[in-house]
């Protein structure tokens, strides 16, 4: 991975849809006000959900407009039920220690929404987000109603990807918010993807067995972009292994593909903590202590290093 021509090849527009220039916004409440009042799945009963919120057409128009800010960035796909947030972050903290730019776009937040969009360990700025919030709002405002209009997480997913291009950032670490196929981020063609461990979630809407989760998280899937996952129940790996075939995407699988191991150790300095060795071609990680607690997190850990060897 080198910093110099992260920028690709923007696409020509085959959307329309004209941007009605307002006022900017005079203030980050009144951004944020805006903002809140679109349509929040993330505060919804699944009951109350409507299927047509899920769908790509929207956002691509709404990015289109915005001259497609994702394709300025080298991007790294992170999608799974539990643990993609921790990939995410020990993905970014390898990245920044080795000197790179990196953008976070996680979610949801815990105080501010602020918090969604970091450059390192800096969440954007108030001007920052009000500006940036004034134009993703004017796109939005200027797509039409056969699009209906733009969600919650549909802007604030805009807004990231203007921030990080303009940020000229090296990477961008880009977590899925709701299972994978259809949701808002799932317009990047990333340098590659990684899915942490699936389980039950979100019933009501990515399906009732793990099967069906599954091939929703596999929706990341590219052609050509490599796909690591942790090591998964048996059924799930199946549809992994069926979706890339589909895609077209090497399925790599920690244990299997990437040599892997952990142990479990107590020293005096460190206390009570888990330990990895990931062998990736010619990266050796030797008996790493994995930075956070709990077992599934040495191989979110081990994910996060098998994905910094494919950025290489």
């Amino acid at each position: 991975m080198t910093r110099e021509g992260t920028g690709k090849n923007r696409p020509a527009s085959g959307i329309e849809a004209k941007t009605r220039r307002r006022r900017a916004f005079a203030s980050f409440a009144a951004a944020e006000k805006w903002l809140d009042e679109r349509t929040n799945v993330e505060r919804l009963r699944p009951h109350r959900v409507n299927p047509d919120t899920f769908k790509l057409d929207r956002v691509r128009a709404l990015v289109t407009a915005l001259d497609n800010p994702q394709d300025a960035t080298t991007t790294v796909h992170i999608a799974g039920s539990k643990g993609k947030g921790s990939v995410c972050e020990m993905l970014s903290g390898c990245l920044g220690a080795n000197g790179y730019t990196c953008g976070v776009f996680t979610s949801p937040h815990l105080v501010c929404v602020r918090e969604r969009i970091r450059v390192g360990s800096q969440a954007i700025g108030e001007p920052a987000f009000t500006r940036l919030m004034s134009k993703v709002r004017d796109a939005a405002e200027g797509l039409g109603s056969k699009l209906g209009p733009a969600t919650y997480f549909e802007c604030i997913t805009a807004l990231a990807f203007l921030y990080f291009a303009e940020m000229a950032v090296d990477v961008a670490v880009v977590e899925v918010g709701l299972g994978g196929r259809l949701d808002s981020t799932n317009i990047i063609t990333p340098a590659v993807c990684g899915i942490a461990e699936i389980q039950l979630e979100h019933t009501a809407i990515l399906g009732e067995t793990l099967e069906q989760i599954a091939a929703e998280k596999a929706g990341i899937m590219k052609r050509g972009v490599p796909c690591l996952v942790v090591p998964q129940d048996h059924e799930v790996l199946e549809v992994f292994k069926a979706s890339a075939e589909r895609a077209g995407a090497p399925l790599l699988v920690l244990g299997r593909d990437v040599e892997y191991t952990k142990r479990f150790e107590s020293a005096h300095a460190m206390g009570p903590h888990t330990r990895i060795c990931v062998t990736t071609g010619d990266m050796v990680f030797e008996h790493l202590p994995v930075p956070f607690e709990g077992e599934h997190q040495a191989e979110n850990c081990g994910l996060a290093l098998a994905i910094l060897h494919q950025l290489a």
